[in-house]
């Protein structure tokens, strides 16, 4: 196997040291489109939020923390006394592990959970959250329908689904999403969100170098 594959099969899935390795490297990289994502992520009037493929559980983290500041996201205050749920869902048991290590205390708190699952398999019921997010995992989902449908029916009407990536060109500048990485259009991905119940639009992000695909349900 060779390092660019290597790479992007623990981007993909991150198992054992090198996958806590990648994880790290991933997290520094990603920093900015983390925060991004949490400046408008939809929240300040509480409810349950759920991460699709939640690493090592760093932007939970964050966002809980930021939250429990009295700062909302979007601009906003938060309403007085919103309360929040956190939930993160990975494919690795190992990056699980970790997610769990590192937010404990919100955990034993009972306002955080990590589980094992599959994205086009959610092990929850319909309308269970009010928001859902993911941050560079859908180049690694065997298909988009399948997971987006999932996500449509765990989330609430009027509940709001962030899909977060890079653009084609800014991923073909990284030599390790050579393999292993489907590259989808904006236009792709808004014609698959629409077609599962969504109404969605594209809003740009990092200069242009990332976007988010904000969707809503209807």
């Amino acid at each position: 196997m060779g390092m660019n594959e290597f790479i992007s099969r623990h981007f993909g899935r991150p198992q054992g040291v090198a996958g806590w390795m990648v994880s790290a490297v991933m997290n520094a990289r990603n920093r900015a489109l983390y925060d991004a994502l949490i400046g408008f992520l939809p929240t300040s009037s509480g409810g349950r939020v759920l991460d699709v493929g939640c690493g090592n559980g760093l932007v939970l983290g964050l966002l809980a923390e930021k939250l429990a500041s009295g700062a909302g996201t979007s601009g906003t205050s938060n309403v007085p006394g919103a309360s929040y749920h956190f939930s993160g869902i990975d494919l690795s048991r190992d990056i699980i592990a970790a997610a769990r290590r590192r937010n404990r205390k919100a955990i034993a708190g009972g306002s955080m959970d990590f589980s094992c699952q599959d994205v086009a398999d959610l092990g929850f019921p319909d309308a269970t959250f009010t928001s859902a997010f993911t941050i560079n995992t859908v180049y690694f989902w065997p298909d988009l329908s399948r997971p987006l449908h999932e996500i449509h029916r765990v989330l609430e009407p009027g509940g709001h689904f962030l899909n977060v990536l890079y653009t084609n060109a800014e991923l073909a500048t990284h030599p390790h999403t050579r393999t292993g990485y489907a590259f989808y259009e904006p236009d792709e991905l808004l014609d698959t969100t629409a077609q599962v119940g969504f109404k969605c639009k594209i809003i740009p992000l990092l200069d242009g170098r990332a976007y988010s695909v904000f969707a809503t349900k209807v």
